[in-house]
């Protein structure tokens, strides 16, 4: 891998040990006549790079960490550093306050906000508007037990101990190592004091024994395809091309945990998210779960946030209830959100 990277991207040859160039040749040829079928099939390079200039350019938006900073405090900060406050966002010192999320502050594309000093203290955290809905429909009061089943990076957990004052319990769980890591890492640079993280799969958790017996409130943002994210290809990658074993496998995957979290025996409310474009990871998911009789007697999926524009898919007779994001629509990544409540 590292002298292909060199052979490519590198010095090339010159740091390639020669017993293996002739090799490294025949591959390089083989990746030229792929790439020049890819170019008269239309689907090469330069498809790609025309099809990445059609992608809209979206706002920065960064949340306020209240656990660290008011929202009062930052904006007097920012109008002493020279930005104003405008809705345009078309010069790189203007910024406004997010009317849906009210801790959420919007940026113009043109601002060079990450490495600003409130950036680096955790006092505002780099955070897509979309990203904050699935903790913000939630929104657990303080005091409450929470459980989020697929934590890590741990940016949705973090926003849900602000909005609980730090208060209350969130139980964080995520089963991969890395991750896992990442998501102490940042609950613990946030200032977030009232989650305990788990490294294990969320599917081995006995939800019905203490203390998750307990829960009121849980987030289910599961593993996706990620298909949504503003800079992938997938929106602009014909539907036979896409690997639809994959998107089934994570389909399944995603039905089960919510459906386990939804056995809490005390639960109130439950958000469902994804950052994927993909029917099958979004309202076919829904679907599955309003068909499980035990759920459809227990809980019902309410209408998220009924002042945002974007519905899920109206073939779904539910789709309205539901929420999506798209970078043309909401000038935000590709995302969904559906909210249960027990009846």
């Amino acid at each position: 891998m590292v002298m292909l990277y060199e052979l490519c991207d590198g010095k090339g040859y010159k740091m390639i040990p020669k017993k293996y160039r002739s090799e490294l040749d025949n591959i390089q040829t083989a990746i030229k006549i792929t790439l020049k079928d890819l170019e008269n099939e239309g689907k090469g390079i330069s498809f790609y790079k025309n099809e990445l200039k059609k992608i809209p350019e979206i706002p920065r938006y960064v949340r306020v960490n209240t656990l660290k900073i008011s929202k009062e405090d930052v904006i007097e900060k920012m109008l002493k550093e020279g930005y104003q406050i405008s809705n345009d966002l078309n010069n790189a010192k203007e910024f406004c306050v997010d009317v849906d999320i009210d801790d959420l502050l919007i940026f113009s594309p043109k601002a060079r906000i990450y490495d600003h000093y409130l950036i680096k203290s955790k006092k505002l955290i780099l955070q897509d508007k979309a990203s904050c809905l699935s903790s913000f429909l939630l929104s657990p009061p303080p005091g409450s037990k929470v459980i989020d089943t697929c934590a890590a990076p741990g940016m949705k957990t973090s926003h849900l101990c602000a909005l609980m004052n730090n208060t209350g319990q969130v139980y964080a769980f995520d089963r991969d190592k890395r991750r896992f890591n990442d998501l102490k890492d940042n609950l613990l640079s946030s200032g977030a004091e009232n989650a305990s993280v788990f490294n294990i799969d969320f599917l081995k958790v006995p939800v019905e024994k203490l203390p998750y017996d307990e829960v009121e409130y849980a987030l289910v943002d599961p593993p996706c395809s990620g298909s949504g994210m503003i800079k992938r290809m997938d929106s602009h990658i014909d539907d036979e091309e896409i690997d639809k074993n994959r998107l089934h496998g994570l389909g399944n995957l995603q039905a089960m945990i919510l459906k386990h979290a939804m056995g809490l025996p005390k639960l109130k409310k439950i958000v469902y998210s994804t950052c994927s474009i993909h029917e099958i990871e979004n309202e076919c998911v829904i679907e599955e779960i309003m068909k499980d009789e035990n759920i459809k007697n227990t809980f019902r999926l309410v209408n998220a946030l009924p002042s945002w524009k974007e519905r899920g898919l109206n073939k779904y007779d539910f789709g309205s209830k539901c929420l999506r994001c798209n970078p043309t629509t909401s000038k935000t990544n590709g995302f969904f959100v559906a909210v249960f409540e027990r009846i």
